[in-house]
């Protein structure tokens, strides 16, 4: 009895701190938030962690699913709903800027998952199932329901979400590592990135560039 009501305890930290970050992000959130969340004290919590990383860390193993389907694809797909009047260009737009968000706000987060899914199997596999092939249906649904569905080239979506997030990663990664090198804005980044995006990089008409 005493050992089921510590595992439900924990759990409900898990779920406590799994809502903070996904509202605050990772680095914001505090453990007193969390701990006010769950309706203990904050000793109460570094009983069962002894600091804020380990329970990200016990999150990302155990609760990939949930952070997977609910911090990235939920959100993915109610971007793209609420937005799927506006014209394509801003539609990329607004994605790429949300999901910078995402990873500017969940650094620690990520960068936990992408050196945990290397050694743990079941978190690589729940990654791919609940983050990549969740993200790739609702690119896929997109695509085949979008009014601009007739001016898509026939590539395939995994390439096209690779293609993207590998840019937003890119902006990220130099903001950070290497800010000085950015000589434009946040905007006029992403303004070029969508452009690059859709169109590439070769003026439109010329030929010799294009063979």
């Amino acid at each position: 009895m005493v050992r089921k009501a510590a595992e439900n305890r924990e759990q409900e930290i898990l779920d406590a701190a799994i809502r903070i970050f996904s509202e605050k992000g990772y680095n914001a959130a505090t453990t007193s938030e969390i701990s006010r969340e769950a309706g203990i004290a904050e000793g109460t919590l570094f009983r069962y962690f002894k600091n804020k990383k380990a329970l990200l860390a016990k999150i990302v193993i155990l609760s990939s699913k949930t952070i997977g389907k609910n911090i990235i694809a939920k959100r993915l797909g109610k971007l793209i709903e609420k937005n799927k009047d506006k014209d394509l260009r801003e539609i990329v737009k607004i994605i790429m800027l949300d999901r910078i968000d995402l990873l500017e706000k969940n650094k620690e987060l990520f960068k936990i998952v992408f050196t945990e899914i290397q050694y743990q199997e079941d978190l690589k596999q729940a990654f791919k199932e609940n983050i990549i092939l969740a993200a790739k249906d609702i690119l896929v649904d997109y695509i085949d329901k979008s009014q601009f569905k007739e001016v898509f080239k026939d590539v395939d979506p995994m390439v096209v979400g690779r293609t993207m997030i590998a840019s937003v990663i890119g902006y990220v990664v130099q903001s950070t590592v290497f800010p000085e090198l950015i000589t434009i804005s946040k905007e006029q980044q992403v303004d070029q990135m969508v452009e690059v995006f859709l169109n590439g990089i070769i003026k439109k008409g010329d030929e010799n560039n294009e063979k």
